[in-house]
């Protein structure tokens, strides 16, 4: 891995969707799964998989409280490290995501491949996208979103990653796929106590706030699948 990422996921009662995204463990470094005691299917899946995870102790202090229990998983990890990833338990990543971080041929480094927009709106792709002249950078990705009444049993994502015109929401930032480098992050803001907002009931606000305090967002050269509704769930399942 030319990078190394550390990603959270708050999983709760999402085992039959987060199943299907496993297959992102082998991109990162480490991946905690924030889940609850009583999500069993969470815990079994995650004990298959030799995957880290830990209960939160908060979630339900609010409706439902996921910027908190995304928060406990940042303090799990320790925020010691440069890159940190905060990705939804229904997102699957595509096989080819880490070609987004190649090795530069001169300078012999990683960099980032991906797409900013113009004053007017349009995209520019840019080859040579790195932390050094993006300090401030929010790097995401568009998905595609899987059909309502898909039947999971004999789930085929390879349909869906085809459907390169239908990929959505390139530059928003929201939730499903927020990387970014935090010792940058913490230059920018010095006093910063807790890693992601907690204004919200639910999970339908912070990560809105997350990504406005990132002065430039970066679209990844990749996209991947969203499993679940858009706007759902918010309170939890």
């Amino acid at each position: 891995m030319n990078i190394e990422i550390h990603a959270v996921t708050v999983c709760v009662n999402y085992a039959h969707l987060f199943k299907h995204c496993i297959p992102n463990k082998r991109f990162f470094k480490r991946w905690v799964i924030v889940t609850t005691e009583e999500d069993t299917d969470t815990i079994q899946l995650c004990k298959e998989n030799n995957l880290e995870y830990i209960f939160s102790k908060v979630l339900y202090d609010r409706t439902f409280f996921k910027s908190g229990a995304i928060n406990e998983g940042f303090d799990y990890l320790g925020k010691d490290k440069t890159w940190y990833l905060h990705i939804d338990a229904d997102v699957l990543l595509k096989d080819d995501f880490m070609s987004t971080f190649p090795t530069h041929p001169i300078e012999k480094r990683p960099y980032i491949k991906g797409y900013t927009r113009t004053k007017k709106g349009e995209e520019e792709f840019n080859s040579y996208l790195d932390s050094y002249f993006y300090a401030n950078a929010l790097y995401t990705m568009g998905r595609v979103n899987v059909d309502i009444d898909e039947d999971f049993t004999n789930f085929n994502p390879e349909k869906y990653f085809e459907l390169k015109g239908s990929i959505k929401q390139k530059f928003n930032g929201y939730g499903f796929f927020q990387l970014f480098n935090l010792p940058r992050l913490q230059r920018l803001y010095k006093s910063l106590y807790q890693i992601y907002p907690t204004l919200s009931d639910n999970a339908g606000a912070d990560d809105g706030v997350f990504q406005k305090m990132f002065g430039k967002k970066v679209s990844l050269d990749t996209y991947c699948l969203h499993l679940s509704p858009e706007g759902k769930y918010w309170d939890g399942i």
